[in-house]
């Protein structure tokens, strides 16, 4: 009986855990997808201005779409159509990103669906599991303690869980990230005509800059998903790492300027090289500081187990 009390105990708080880390998740990307709406409106006024039809350019390689908006003469006069190119690029990018958004946001809804009453049960239980140790006891004093250890222990655990979920979005992050910068690595020549004269290295840009940029629609996703991780410990735990996430937010809109920045003034992929290795920093950061809070829980985590111990062993009511 007591067994059985105990999974079902264990199992309730993990779901009463999970459905308030799944409505602080779905704040978040409500926020995310609000913003990405806001966004796509904005890049489709950008759009209308040059009154092109965008059907036209979708799926066009990221290469032909520079020639044919930018070409080669004068770029620095191109003002208007660099302006159209990086609100298309981003366009794109956002637009597949909210479908991600909004498909996520769907799977949570229906989660929650399962968990509802939860909270109810989970007080039921506790209730059940301190009468049970308070008639074993006697007084009950040292049952409440057991109750509050064996919470605190818990609460670690969730704890660790919820920081190894954005771990696991951050190492992501990093293998995209360092999959863009070798990409851009190959790219040579970036912005001029004498790239057609031979067909070797006309390749290449073609080829990298367009896996690079497809890559970076990947990016801007998996990064959305780590801030929403680390937004979501940081309201639950209470911590702080706002300032660590300022660069990450932007990274898509750093990448295409940056493309552009580096087309215009003709020379290799340097900006847009230099933006990929600065979030990729940012984001290794971000996980050695995440390093640091697991090993920080594990340490308290084994005081509060062996004061567990001590209850059990020492405790005379």
């Amino acid at each position: 009986m007591e067994k059985s009390l105990n999974q079902a105990l264990r199992k309730a708080y993990e779901d009463n855990r999970r459905k308030e880390k799944i409505q602080i998740h779905r704040k978040h990307l409500k926020a995310a997808i609000k913003e990405s709406k806001f966004e796509l409106a904005m890049y489709e006024k950008k759009m209308d201005k040059e009154s092109r039809d965008v059907t036209v350019l979708e799926g066009k390689s990221v290469r032909k779409l520079f020639y044919e908006l930018l070409g080669t003469k004068d770029p620095l006069m191109e003002k208007e159509r660099q302006e159209f190119l990086a609100a298309f690029l981003k366009y794109q990018a956002v637009k597949k990103h909210l479908e991600i958004l909004e498909y996520e946001d769907g799977i949570l809804s229906r989660q929650l669906k399962l968990l509802s009453g939860v909270k109810e049960r989970l007080k039921t239980l506790f209730a059940a599991k301190k009468k049970a140790l308070t008639d074993k006891k006697g007084t009950g004093k040292g049952a409440k303690k057991l109750i509050a250890l064996d919470k605190k222990i818990a609460a670690y655990k969730n704890f660790l869980k919820e920081v190894v979920e954005a771990r696991t979005a951050g190492k992501a992050c990093l293998v995209i990230l360092e999959k863009i910068a070798k990409q851009l690595e190959e790219v040579h020549e970036w912005g001029t005509m004498n790239t057609l004269k031979d067909k070797k290295v006309k390749k290449r840009p073609r080829h990298w800059v367009n896996r690079a940029t497809k890559n970076a629609y990947k990016a801007k996703s998996l990064l959305q998903k780590f801030e929403i991780e680390l937004r979501d410990i940081s309201e639950h735990y209470d911590l702080y790492y706002q300032d660590e996430m300022t660069s990450i937010h932007l990274f898509l809109e750093f990448f295409v300027d940056n493309l552009i920045v580096d087309w215009v003034i003709q020379k290799r992929i340097n900006h847009t090289l230099h933006g990929v290795e600065s979030v990729h920093d940012r984001v290794t950061m971000i996980l050695m500081l995440l390093e640091n809070e697991v090993a920080e829980v594990n340490i308290l985590i084994e005081k509060a187990s062996q004061e567990k111990k001590s209850v059990l062993i020492f405790f005379d009511e």
